[in-house]
């Protein structure tokens, strides 16, 4: 609709028609296609910081449980009988042997039961595990030190890397031999 108006001068002065002119319209849509694609952007990157943080978290979670596992067992454990850097068996005062060990990115147990005479072998404690590792030390008067064989140890150092196709974690854990002889 267009209006006519009377100026001071006397002459008339055209006003444009309320509405936008199609180049308007155009730098409208363009800022809105940016301003979208900006925030588009911004909510992936956030959406995959968001995986990225969950996976780490799952693959900590895993080595966690895997050291916490291992750990608790030993604690109770009376001496170790073998031991190497991936490989672990620990005796009980009841007369069992627990054994842990690292294969086919496992980590396994073999637990053998004293008064059944029965050993169950293979079970599996963690899945997906990259590394296992024990160190072993003595007490050397108000620190430790580390142990000539496993078999002379009081405590030892245990690590578990646990990986996924992305992520990776490791735990470590130290355990002391509670009922050491």
């Amino acid at each position: 609709m267009r209006s006519r108006r009377k100026t001071t001068s006397g002459t008339r002065v055209r006003i444009r028609p309320d509405g936008m002119t199609l180049v308007e319209l155009m730098v409208v849509l363009i800022i809105m296609l940016l301003v979208t694609g900006a925030i588009s952007r911004l909510l992936a990157r956030a959406w995959e910081s968001q995986d990225t943080i969950m996976g780490q978290n799952l693959m900590q979670k895993y080595a966690q449980q895997a050291a916490d596992a291992v750990a608790d067992r030993l604690r109770g454990a009376s001496e170790i009988t073998t031991g190497s850097d991936t490989d672990v068996t620990a005796a009980f005062g009841s007369g069992d042997t627990v054994r842990y060990y690292l294969q086919d990115a496992r980590l396994k147990r073999d637990v053998y039961s004293h008064a059944s005479g029965q050993t169950a072998s293979g079970e599996v404690v963690c899945r997906d595990v990259l590394a296992l590792d024990f160190d072993y030390f003595v007490r050397s008067g108000s620190s430790w030190a580390p142990a000539a064989t496993a078999a002379v140890a009081d405590s030892l150092k245990l690590s578990v890397t646990v990986r996924s196709d992305k992520y990776s974690a490791t735990e470590t854990s130290a355990v002391r031999l509670r009922n050491k002889r």
